[in-house]
């Protein structure tokens, strides 16, 4: 069935997620995408679930970074692609010694997309990225933690905290006393005890009325 990106052929060079995702959205929009991996196999692959998610309807192709002729055998799968996803740092195109100007320049309607975490210019460009590298840096790990924690983000000891009680909860503490070594002594009301007229005892609702007849 013919799809919206059935015509575009697609090379996704690195690994990750980012990369990853990026070619699953090509790939399920009919695009021709063919991964590129090392002799030993994206490292993704050792979460198998997490793979095959990010890798149906795509094709492998097997590049050794390391060998002399590997940038050869690369640039030969770049011909006639329209697409190429590019994450440096993570088997990217500089890592085969191929220059993204160059490769631009000589093939005017390719398209890379790059993804970075730093951008690809700038004191940061080298650096190691990741999720949580992103939500360090641009403060979002801050909403994290305990609730009543002053500085969230400060690593400390952590504080047991109590969750309020409720109405409900808070009225039976209140009629409830605890047990003690005191002893109490219950005396009945003046009301409950029996009032004797002659042979009969009344107690309760009846003593007013036994208190007129005496």
């Amino acid at each position: 069935m013919r799809q919206a990106l059935s015509d575009l052929r697609v090379v996704e060079l690195g690994t990750g997620v980012a990369a990853g995702w990026c070619g699953k959205v090509f790939a399920d929009l009919g695009a021709d995408v063919v991964k590129v991996e090392p002799p030993d196999g994206d490292p993704l692959r050792a979460d198998a679930g997490m793979f095959t998610h990010l890798h149906t309807n795509k094709r492998s192709a097997v590049v050794e970074v390391a060998s002399s002729n590997s940038a050869a055998s690369l640039s030969t799968l770049l011909d006639g692609v329209d697409v190429v996803i590019d994450a440096p740092g993570v088997r990217s195109l500089a890592d085969w010694s191929i220059d993204r100007d160059e490769l631009l320049a000589r093939r005017r309607t390719l398209t890379v997309v790059a993804i970075t975490g730093f951008g690809s210019t700038g004191p940061y460009a080298d650096y190691a990225w990741s999720d949580l590298v992103a939500q360090a840096l641009s403060g979002a790990i801050v909403s994290t933690g305990a609730a009543r924690s002053s500085c969230r983000c400060r690593s400390a000891r952590p504080r047991s905290v109590t969750p309020p009680r409720s109405a409900r909860s808070r009225a039976c503490s209140a009629r409830v006393r605890p047990a003690s070594a005191r002893s109490w002594t219950v005396r009945p009301s003046r009301r409950s005890r029996p009032l004797r007229t002659g042979s009969r005892a009344i107690s309760g609702g009846s003593t007013r009325a036994a208190s007129r007849r005496s």
